[in-house]
């Protein structure tokens, strides 16, 4: 490494290392409990994004034999080797965490997640009703050929992988995968003299999947979870149509290559290889996780009501005292200028003015610029109705607002149904 390029961090173990910081707030005991849960979901969210984007990235130029240096003086190879090595380190600490630290604190608050082994002949029964009732008709087996050819496998959706003995084949035991994603919830409440108890669905569909597979033979069962490469991008200045584009986009990140394998630590080691092979992912980049895998999950339960001791203190926003929400808003802005500070300040006065323009008969145009938007967004909601009592409706829109591509597509043709004039 030359003199100059000691000057400098590399991009990715860089970001790796403001994560690292997050993860420190929730292995701090002085941060209240179920806060310290919020920050590891959130450790664990951000690594998604970081194996799609970042390790996707480097992947695509391993591919295209690119050996380009960058400002550090690593190559796109050294870079994913030395990648592998720090997330398996940070991904050994997140399972610390939730095993040592917090998993013991929720269950002394009274917050408890049942394993199979733990629940008593009513909780057995209660779920196996509820399975057979709500779980049973949903998930489709998916079968996966002797050359490996299987449906598509969703991305970053918790899967269940079955080893099942076959003696009419020339493997001993074939493959199903059972797909646990939406409606499925990942977390079932369960009767316990516990305050909130529940159990995970991959334990409870583990428990009962031989219903699927009647007077056969299952070997293994154990839960997966695959990352695929999201860092597809699309070239403006040579787009013709960039919606079009752009949803094309979206179409191939579903069966995108592969980054990153995530089993349960229990998996055998042949049935880990067998899953290696099948999805292409070598082994510095599959994860053996001593715990639940996608721990993102758990911002369901640190929100949980009925523990507000055990959160930070919740900060609304509070209402300018410039504006008075009870009166006309154009005769409110009127007044004066009126500067809000977000989040500080709510936001309602702005939504209030972007409704009272699309239903007052004296205003003629409205233009706006959307970047990311929640899905029952009152100010496209106020767009749409704006264009569709007949004023002239003008909205820029960010199609390529990463991972909110789809919600805003969506959104601007929803926009140029109403009559809505929309730059993309």
């Amino acid at each position: 490494m030359t003199a100059q390029q000691q000057l400098f961090f590399n991009r990715e173990l860089s970001w790796l290392e403001f994560n690292q910081r997050v993860l420190g707030e929730a292995l701090d005991s002085n941060v209240p409990l179920l806060e310290r849960v919020k920050f590891l979901a959130i450790t664990s969210s951000n690594l998604d994004e970081f194996f799609m984007v970042r390790v996707g990235g480097l992947n695509i130029l391993v591919a295209q034999n690119n050996h380009t240096s960058d400002v550090t003086g690593r190559s796109p190879a050294e870079q994913l080797k030395e990648l592998s090595h720090r997330t398996h380190e940070m991904t050994n600490q997140q399972y610390a965490c939730f095993n040592q630290m917090l998993e013991k604190g929720m269950l002394e608050i009274g917050i408890r997640r049942f394993s199979p082994l733990d629940l008593n002949e009513a909780q057995h029964q209660a779920l196996s009703d509820r399975f057979d009732r709500e779980i049973y008709p949903v998930i489709s087996p998916l079968g996966v050929h002797s050359d490996g050819r299987m449906p598509l496998i969703g991305n970053q959706t918790i899967h269940l992988a079955i080893r099942i003995k076959d003696e009419c084949t020339e493997n001993p035991h074939r493959i199903v995968i059972l797909p646990l994603g939406s409606p499925i919830p990942r977390f079932i409440t369960l009767q316990s003299k516990d305050r909130h108890a529940y159990i995970l669905s991959e334990d409870v569909v583990s428990l009962f999947c031989d219903r699927y597979f009647p007077n056969q033979e299952i070997l293994e069962c154990t839960p997966f979870r695959i990352t695929r490469n999201a860092d597809m991008r699309v070239e403006e200045e040579f787009s013709v149509d960039l919606m079009e584009d752009m949803s094309a986009l979206l179409e191939s990140r579903k069966d995108s290559d592969c980054v990153r394998l995530e089993v349960a630590a229990n998996c055998s080691k042949q049935f880990l290889a067998e899953l290696q092979e099948l999805f292409a992912v070598p082994e510095d980049y599959t994860f053996s996780c001593d715990g639940p895998l996608d721990l993102k999950a758990w911002f369901q339960i640190a929100g949980l009501r009925g523990f507000e001791q055990h959160q930070s203190e919740s900060w609304p926003p509070t209402n300018s005292p410039r504006i008075d929400l009870s009166e006309n808003i154009f005769e409110e802005i009127s007044k004066n200028d009126v500067i809000l500070h977000h989040p500080f300040e709510s936001f309602d006065p702005v939504i209030r003015l972007v409704e009272a323009a699309a239903n007052d008969p004296d205003v003629l145009a409205i233009k706006q610029t959307l970047y990311r938007t929640s899905s029952d967004s009152p100010i496209v909601a106020s767009l749409v109705r704006a264009a569709e009592n007949g004023k002239s409706v003008t909205v820029i829109i960010e199609l390529k607002a990463r991972f909110d591509e789809a919600r805003n597509i969506v959104e601007a043709k929803a926009l140029q149904q109403a009559g809505a004039h929309v730059i993309y």
